[in-house]
């Protein structure tokens, strides 16, 4: 790691670098908008039209007319209706509408197929009510495939009749239509001659005519015979009038082959649609392959037609509206733009870039051409009973007050639609999972009449406040990380910032649809806030891991590993203030006769020596647990018990103490072969209550250890000399073994520079460990020493002599040999005061 800037820099740079580019992946996603996340959008977008919806701003001109199962029961007990109700009731209530001042009455229905109740009659009187109202509007059905072309079967043809003017054949045609029949208008020597078929031969033709003919509905269209001659010898009102006069047939039909121009002269519907409804708009509309029209004697009646096939989001959510949609090369109004048009005569709609201008409306479209609706609530139109208004029919024409007065009514936009349970039209939206269809294009209407639909905010602002809070949130990470050093506590503030940040943009979003009606991105940047806080958190949490690993792995060269890590996690303790009392255990070590070899060898053989050693003996107090106090030349100082608290100070001390004699024992002859020395190290370890924690000056301190037990386990060390042993240690460790050890008194001693004496042992090995012969020596050593106590030097000395192998027993007889000589007092106390360290 580059260590040329601060720890503080890097933290900063990893911070910021990891903000922009999560910013920027945010603002990516963002401006491209995938679909997996859009779902996520689409999701806190309804949230917000539910929060902000006030059903007050909804349009106050538009009524809906429903035809509730209510209705469908009062019709029946009042007027003898069952459902389905005939067209011409609903001819009724378009011309009620009509009388009371209504602007648009909009059937939400598509009228495909003939009436079940009263037939062609039935749908020829509704379509005459409509005609008769002018502002009638209902259902067109462009369909998203292209439908099934019908070609003509062949040129075979019949004449119908010869008419004066096109608009006469146009209706018959139209009529024949809705039974299916091709019809073709030939202009011929000023009459328009309608003809029908379209068949293969003659005798197709022939059994259309035969089943035409047989057709109540159709009977008026077809010339009837003339009336038989009387015959010529009886006279005038003499023959008896038959009581009913036989129906003859008509005159057998005129079949000719029609030539292809001819042919070409089809009148069909959908030309008549194209004509009247469609809109000559370029621009991005969606497009509809297929226009499946109305029965053709009802799709001449409405004052306009509207596309009623809206596409749900992916979801299935009704979020959005297609004003128009394109069928060839024209577009098509949907209901809701009909029912404008319709109420606005004369408004002709244009599209001004990505602006659907509306007369002094100007309404957004989005990159598909849609416009985003605002709702304003389910129920939120006002709703009247379509059997009132059939009745207030009825009370208007007997000269009573309709129970619907023409108030009700008066310059609305009426929307009729089947409410039934099992008839409505449901749908979901954003503001309810059931919503009527006609509530729908109610709200559509709404949209368009007062200009207030949702503009989308556009792809570069998404990305800008995306990009924006990424980066924002990881500035304020940094900032809270250089100054809350406590992790904790900075988690539950980051936590809780990163939370308040996206709650209060959410806020703004939320505001910013309710009043100028802006969709901005909520999700993208809420996610890339999100993940720049958890990432800003990592990549800080990294670069402060690193510089502790650094700051640790160089600290562990000078001190213990287990300091640095405390010290790490409490850098309080780096206080010269800080310092407490332990119970522990400390050791020292040096090597015999040091001063010796440090003066035969060269300098650089000599440090390699001691680094070699040191290095060993290091690694295993820290194996050990132990932390390494300081180096003085060849002399060790160790710890256990501090900086971490460790009840087993004493054991761990002295199998570290163990080991270190067990290594130098393995490793003399290789250190003798590389340097030209023996290498035995002497140690002694005390325990008890020492004082531990930083000691100096403010420019230089060490983490160690002060009291009279340090001071003692540095005396034992150079006490070994005395009793040529190299693991000396007090009575205070001993009794904190637990008789885990093998070990021996050696003797009550008073070190130098100390009055009070303490009881000193040599440590043998781990129970079950020791050399037999060397335990059996330190037993011998024992009963001598018991004698030597009870000052029968004479018998002591004998034993000694005796274990002569022990170094400890040839040092007691030469002691007995000075107190037989000289013999103690009666106050002798059994301590031996030492003259050296």
């Amino acid at each position: 790691m580059d260590r040329g800037i601060s720890a503080k820099a890097r933290s900063l740079v990893s911070g910021a670098a990891v903000g922009v580019v999560v910013g920027l992946l945010a603002a990516i996603v963002a401006v491209t908008r995938p679909a997996f996340l859009e779902r996520t959008e689409a999701g806190t977008y309804d949230e917000r039209v539910r929060a902000v919806m006030n059903q007050d701003d909804a349009a106050k001109d538009i009524v809906l007319i429903d035809i509730a199962e209510s209705d469908i029961e009062y019709a029946e007990n009042s007027f003898g209706m069952i459902w389905p109700w005939p067209r011409s009731v609903y001819g009724e209530i378009a011309t009620y509408a009509k009388k009371a001042g209504a602007k648009v009455v909009v059937f939400d229905w598509l009228y495909q197929d003939r009436g079940v109740v009263g037939g062609a009659a039935d749908d020829e009187q509704f379509a005459e009510s409509m005609k008769a109202a002018g502002n009638v509007v209902f259902g067109l059905a462009l369909t998203t495939d292209k439908l099934v072309e019908r070609p003509l079967e062949g040129p075979f043809a019949a004449r119908l009749a010869g008419y004066e003017t096109n608009e006469e054949a146009m209706a018959v045609a139209l009529k024949l239509a809705a039974w299916n029949v091709r019809s073709f208008i030939l202009n011929r020597v000023g009459k328009f001659e309608l003809w029908y078929g379209g068949k293969k031969n003659e005798t197709d033709v022939r059994m259309q005519w035969d089943t035409l003919t047989k057709q109540a509905d159709l009977e008026t269209l077809f010339e009837a015979p003339p009336p038989p001659e009387p015959p010529a010898d009886d006279k005038a009102g003499e023959q008896p009038v038959p009581e009913e006069a036989e129906k003859l047939p008509p005159p057998e039909p005129t079949i000719a082959r029609l030539s292809a121009n001819e042919l070409s002269q089809e009148t069909t519907v959908t030309t008549l649609i194209r004509e009247r409804d469609g809109i000559a708009l370029s621009g991005k509309f969606p497009r509809r392959e297929g226009l499946d029209p109305p029965l053709a004697m009802l799709a001449t009646a409405p004052a306009r037609l509207g596309n009623v096939y809206q596409n749900p989001e992916a979801d299935g959510i009704l979020r959005r509206h297609a004003p128009l949609s394109l069928h060839g090369n024209v577009a098509y109004p949907s209901l809701s733009l009909a029912a404008l048009l319709v109420g606005h005569k004369g408004m002709v709609p244009k599209v001004e870039g990505r602006t659907l201008v509306l007369g002094d409306k100007r309404i957004e479209l989005d990159d598909d051409g849609l416009i985003t609706l605002r709702y304003h609530g389910h129920r939120v139109y006002p709703h009247v009973s379509s059997f009132e208004v059939l009745r207030s029919s009825v009370m208007v024409e007997e000269n009573t007050a309709p129970s619907v007065p023409f108030e009700t009514l008066k310059d609305k936009y009426l929307i009729v639609s089947a409410t039934g349970q099992a008839l409505r039209d449901m749908r979901p939206t954003p503001v309810s999972t059931r919503m009527l269809g006609a509530e729908i294009q109610a709200t559509a209407l709404d949209n368009m009449l007062n200009g207030n639909a949702i503009r989308r905010a556009p792809v570069w602002l998404d990305g800008l406040i995306a990009f924006f809070m990424s980066v924002l949130i990881s500035g304020l990470m940094i900032l809270l990380w250089r100054t809350i050093r406590k992790p904790g506590i900075s988690l539950v503030v980051m936590a809780v910032l990163t939370t308040g940040i996206v709650v209060a943009y959410y806020l703004i979003a939320r505001a910013a649809l309710d009043g100028p009606g802006v969709w901005l991105a909520f999700a993208a940047p809420a996610i890339g806030a999100g993940v720049s806080a958890f990432t800003t958190l990592l990549a800080l949490s990294a670069v402060e891991r690193s510089g502790k690993r650094f700051v640790q792995e160089a600290l562990g060269r000078y001190t213990s590993t287990a300091l640095v890590r405390e010290l790490m996690e409490h850098p309080e303790y780096l206080s010269l203030e800080w310092g407490e009392s332990r119970e522990m255990s400390v050791y020292f070590s040096d090597i015999q006769g040091f001063t010796t070899i440090s003066e035969g060898l060269k300098p650089e053989i000599l440090v390699a020596l001691l680094n070699d050693y040191l290095t060993i003996m290091t690694d295993l107090v820290l194996q050990h647990g132990g932390v390494v106090d300081k180096y003085i030349g060849d002399a060790i100082m160790a710890f256990w018990g501090a900086p971490l608290p460790e009840k087993d100070h004493a054991k761990k001390a002295t199998r570290c103490a163990i080991a270190m004699r067990k290594k130098c024992d393995e490793l003399r002859a290789t250190w003798h072969a590389k340097f030209g020395h023996e290498v035995f190290a002497r140690a002694g370890v005390n325990s008890g209550s020492a004082v531990v924690g930083n000691m100096g000056s403010k420019h230089k301190y060490n983490y160690t250890v002060m009291g009279d037990m340090v001071n003692l386990a540095s005396r034992l060390e150079g006490a070994n000399k005395a009793y040529d042993t190299f693991l000396m240690v007090s009575a205070a460790t001993v009794d904190r073994l637990g008789g885990e050890f093998d070990v021996r008194e050696l003797d009550r001693i008073a070190v130098k520079g100390k009055d009070q004496a303490v009881t000193v042992f040599e440590i043998l090995d781990v129970v079950g460990s020791t050399d037999p012969a060397w335990l059996a020596r330190a037993r011998k050593f024992e009963e001598g020493l018991a004698l030597y106590r009870a000052t029968d030097f004479t018998a002591a000395k004998k034993i000694f002599v005796e274990n002569a192998d022990d170094p400890v027993s040839v040092i007691y007889a030469e002691r007995c040999d000075l107190f037989i000589a000289e013999p103690p007092g009666d106050n002798w106390d059994g301590v031996w005061r030492m003259k050296e360290k």
